[in-house]
């Protein structure tokens, strides 16, 4: 048989019922996705193109647990953080397809690329809970960067 303790910091395992009543996790994801590409022809056999990309999000994650529990600090909890990335990637490709004779052809593709990569992570970790409940008066996906 297996002892539940709701007080106890050994191998004790916490019951599920107080977890569910006095711990919290949250994630929230804005998540923005783009694309878009130019083309110039030259002429019938010379072509330019251009493409940029855009993929960003902001994700924002809370934890918390009321002290008490045996799963964690045993005075509570309370953790968040703002995950920020960004990835810009840019495209240019000049390409060539023209007949030099009947029998001959020449193809020719030359391209550049860049790609710029942001990432930002900040946050706050709080134990040492001295009332009981404050998790539950924070309401994370309110905050907006």
């Amino acid at each position: 048989m297996v002892e539940v303790s709701t007080t106890g910091r050994g191998n004790d395992i916490q019951n599920p019922y107080w977890t569910i009543a006095n711990s919290k996790t949250s994630q929230n994801t804005d998540r923005f996705l783009g694309n878009m590409s130019l083309s110039y022809a030259f002429n019938d056999w010379l072509n330019l193109s251009y493409r940029m990309g855009l993929d960003t999000y902001t994700e924002m994650n809370s934890y918390g647990q009321n002290k008490g529990g045996v799963d964690g600090p045993a005075l509570g909890i309370l953790r968040t953080s703002v995950v920020r990335n960004s990835i810009w990637n840019h495209d240019l490709v000049l390409s060539a397809n023209k007949d030099i004779t009947e029998n001959l052809n020449l193809q020719a593709t030359l391209g550049a690329n860049s790609r710029r990569d942001t990432f930002s992570q900040d946050g706050l970790e709080s134990t040492g809970q001295l009332v009981f409940g404050v998790r539950s008066t924070i309401i994370l996906p309110h905050l907006h960067p």
